[in-house]
């Protein structure tokens, strides 16, 4: 579910007219807006769920009751299921750029769509700060200034810092434990 992030499981039944126990991850916003659905993947396709009512028990757990699903058997359909949220990509640092995204990869794109190189990296180390938050990455190929197209070949162990920028974080695949990030061409080349 590409622009998600996992968010939780529906862990249980909470009594007999649909309502149901979830457990919240770190993922989860404290100040999730309830107009705002919760996706749950069913036979592939990210199917919404409109929330009726949702109080959180705990730092871990919630009760909550979905639109249209006001029946145990109903709700019992959605019991194990993990759902997800929208992520908006601006979210993304606030919300993710912490020590949680050590050992993450991270793929770059640089250049002109389709035309320019992929590296390959994994996050190593995060610097928090309100003005610049960096995020240490080691290059898992030819790193920067290579000229080679792709970065996956034998490691090459350089390490490179990169902003945490809003505008350069394109997707976020929190289950893989992924980021694809988007960068000016020559950014990476200021590192050598």
């Amino acid at each position: 579910m590409d622009g998600m992030v996992t968010a939780g499981k529906i862990a249980g039944l909470f009594g007999n007219r649909g309502e149901l126990t979830l457990v919240v991850y770190d993922t989860f916003p404290r100040d999730h807006d309830k107009e705002e659905p919760l996706f749950v993947d069913i036979d592939g396709h990210a199917v919404p769920l409109f929330l009726d009512s949702f109080t959180r028990r705990g730092v871990r757990g919630a009760t909550a009751v979905f639109a249209d699903i006001d029946t145990a058997r109903r709700a019992e359909e959605l019991v194990g299921r993990e759902f997800s949220i929208r992520l908006e990509v601006e979210d993304f640092p606030t919300r993710f750029m912490e020590e949680s995204v050590v050992g993450w990869e991270v793929e770059f794109e640089t250049g002109e769509a389709g035309s320019g190189s992929r590296i390959v990296g994994r996050i190593t180390d995060f610097f928090d700060s309100d003005m610049n938050p960096l995020i240490d990455v080691e290059i898992a190929g030819p790193g920067p200034g290579s000229g080679s197209g792709s970065g996956s070949g034998s490691g090459s162990g350089e390490r490179v810092l990169i902003p945490a920028a809003d505008e350069f974080i394109r997707e976020v695949d929190e289950s893989r434990r992924r980021i694809v990030m988007s960068l000016p061409e020559g950014l990476l080349d200021l590192n050598v």
